[in-house]
């Protein structure tokens, strides 16, 4: 199951809204000059889709938008959901505003308010993506955790910013989550630091596809 990204927008304080408007179904390519805020558009949708932390920088966005929001098409009818942009010092909103309907059109900024918290916004961009309720749990003796497979995890296949792709030593966007580790078999309770466990995953990786060296 999909779901397309029909517009980006953004809200700021004064009531106006600005929509980028995206072909579904197609590639769409979105240029301009240096420092426009090009790179932003991914930090943007990765917050309206639940990220633990709103990752667009500090900057005259930050300043000048009050919301920031997706209208998305879903396999049945479309939804609009939009975030608050959080304040100077906080690194995230638990504001969230979602509207579903057969077809939606972007709401003025009058109309957002606070409908649910970022919890229960994952929980229903997990649903629309047909992840249904799961649970893994590690065999006997292992001091993993007990892991959910929700949207978060299946955006790791969707995003990968440009300081990502620079990397070398990264593959996957959002690679350095312990969720990559334990999907590969590592387990951040044993064998020493974070860095150590993410090292371990990366050798297993590339023993499974060597065209990865």
């Amino acid at each position: 199951m999909t779901i397309q990204l029909l517009d980006i927008v953004v809200f700021s304080h004064d009531g106006r809204r600005r929509i980028l408007s995206l072909n579904s179904g197609r590639v769409n390519i979105i240029t301009g000059a240096s420092k426009t805020g090009k790179s932003t558009l991914v930090d943007i949708v990765d917050y309206c889709f639940g990220a633990g932390e709103c990752r667009v920088p500090e900057g005259p966005i930050r300043r000048s938008v009050s919301w920031f929001g997706v209208r998305l098409q879903l396999k049945t009818g479309q939804a609009f959901v939009a975030r608050r942009c959080p304040g100077p010092r906080a690194l995230s909103s638990e504001d969230c505003f979602v509207e579903i309907a057969d077809e939606i059109v972007v709401p003025e900024a009058a109309r957002l308010r606070q409908t649910t918290n970022s919890k229960g916004l994952g929980a229903l961009l997990t649903g629309w993506t047909g992840i249904h309720d799961n649970i893994h749990e590690p065999p006997p003796g292992q001091t993993r955790q007990v892991l959910s497979a929700n949207v978060r995890h299946a955006l790791a296949l969707c995003f990968q910013p440009q300081d990502e792709i620079i990397r070398r030593q990264q593959l996957f966007h959002g690679a350095s989550d312990n969720f990559f580790a334990q999907a590969l078999g590592g387990d951040p309770g044993e064998g020493g630091s974070a860095a150590l466990q993410r090292r371990k995953a990366s050798a297993r990786l590339i023993a499974r596809f060597p065209s990865l060296r």
